[in-house]
């Protein structure tokens, strides 16, 4: 075997920068980022107010609502271009300070062709009322949301 045969990694190149998860809206936004795709160099355009996704990409059928008192941690994908999907991870119990209790919401699989370029934890408090990405409003009471770029997805499921 040739000692340069490439592995086709899949990583993000730069920092997609998400952003616009706030306010009276459901829409987001993100800068251009190359990245390489099964070692292929692709670029996924500038998005300014994009709406956010109300389908999990993994099951095609509408996001599971959030209960007061639950986290969810969301992946952020594309496909190098200018397609982005949402895949939702496991909703767990949060304790009355707004933490995970025992578990952290684990990463979801990511879908063939798919890269993770974000990802969102979303916490809904007590005092919060059902919630779901992509058609509730990211400043709905008792809603937080935290957001990490990536370049590639991490070795385990973070709580922030």
């Amino acid at each position: 075997m040739d000692k340069y045969f490439g592995s086709g990694q899949d990583c993000v190149l730069g920092n997609a920068a998400l952003t616009g998860l706030s306010g009276a809206a459901t829409t987001f936004s993100t800068s251009a980022v190359p990245v390489s795709l099964r070692g292929k160099a692709k670029t996924f355009a500038a998005i300014a107010g994009g709406a956010t996704p109300t389908t999990d990409a993994n099951t095609g059928v509408a996001f599971l609502p959030q209960a007061a008192s639950t986290g969810c941690i969301y992946l952020w994908l594309t496909d190098g271009s200018a397609t982005i999907k949402l895949a939702q991870g496991t909703i767990v119990a949060l304790d009355l300070q707004n933490n995970f209790t025992w578990f952290v919401s684990q990463f979801p699989a990511v879908p063939e062709g798919f890269i993770p370029f974000a990802y969102s934890v979303v916490k809904n408090s007590s005092t919060g009322t059902s919630w779901t990405i992509g058609t509730s409003n990211w400043n709905q009471a008792g809603i937080t949301v935290s957001v990490a770029n990536l370049m590639e997805l991490p070795d385990r499921s973070q709580a922030s």
